[in-house]
């Protein structure tokens, strides 16, 4: 018994798309049937934001290097780090990992940023009356870095086994 194989048109595919995409809305009707019409909006809006922030991390988990990773759990505990305690941390991370290869250091630390994960702040002197920076900048996690810290241990995923 040989089994016809089913060419699909784009019309049938984008048919299959609605049908999928039409399930997923009646299962969100049906969940909101008991949600008293003065709340469905405010649910709306939080469950989109979930899902949102949820889509965001599973992209970043999947280009992001463990080490990186590391060093978001490190500053959770140390609250924030110099440039240079950064750069010593990337430097370990490059040993303990055996990585042999040139990676480019500001372009590790510039992808945590672009991705909201960390932000600079530059340091300033408090006893200097002119506020004129210091050398440098310290870096801190952001609430964004938190959340995807608490996305990933939810999720079991291991910083071990992610890239550099």
């Amino acid at each position: 018994m040989t089994q016809n194989k089913q060419n699909f048109s784009s019309e049938n595919i984008r048919a299959a798309n609605d049908r999928f995409i039409n399930t997923i809305s009646n299962g969100i009707k049906d969940l909101l049937k008991d949600v008293p019409e003065n709340e469905r909006m405010e649910r709306l809006i939080k469950d989109d934001a979930i899902f949102r922030a949820i889509s965001d991390f599973e992209y970043t988990y999947r280009i992001i290097f463990g080490s990186q990773i590391e060093l978001l759990d490190e500053l959770i505990r140390t609250n924030f780090m110099t440039n240079s305690e950064v750069r010593a941390f990337f430097d370990k991370q490059l040993t303990l990992r055996k990585i042999d290869f040139a990676v480019d250091f500001e372009k590790w630390k510039a992808f945590l940023v672009s991705q909201g994960l960390i932000m600079s702040n530059s340091i300033n002197n408090p006893l200097n009356p002119l506020d004129v920076p210091l050398t440098g900048f310290s870096f801190s996690i952001t609430d964004k870095g938190i959340a995807f810290l608490t996305f990933i241990s939810d999720r079991g995923y291991d910083s071990k086994t992610v890239g550099i």
